[in-house]
């Protein structure tokens, strides 16, 4: 009785998931079912491979924005606008 107990509060005590985890748990969830290894592996590899260009495209964005606001505002010390 005593192991019992100590195992229910041991999953009550357990640390919750966040929502963000219950989101990607759920997102695997829709996404693999009834998949075979290999093609749980292949779109993982897919997933992967358009997630990085994305964070690319996303840092060649930020360095635009930087340089734009830069070369307005004047920020970038490194170069010197003269009129």
């Amino acid at each position: 009785m005593k192991n019992l107990i100590k195992k229910i509060k041991g999953y009550w005590n357990a640390p919750k998931p966040t929502n963000e985890e219950i989101k990607v748990a759920t997102m695997l969830n829709i996404l693999f079912q009834e998949q075979t290894t290999e093609q749980v592996i292949d779109t993982l590899i897919l997933f992967e491979e358009k997630a990085k260009a994305r964070l690319k495209e996303i840092s060649q964005q930020a360095e635009k924005d930087r340089f734009v606001t830069d070369f307005y505002l004047c920020t970038n010390i490194r170069k010197k606008v003269s009129i």
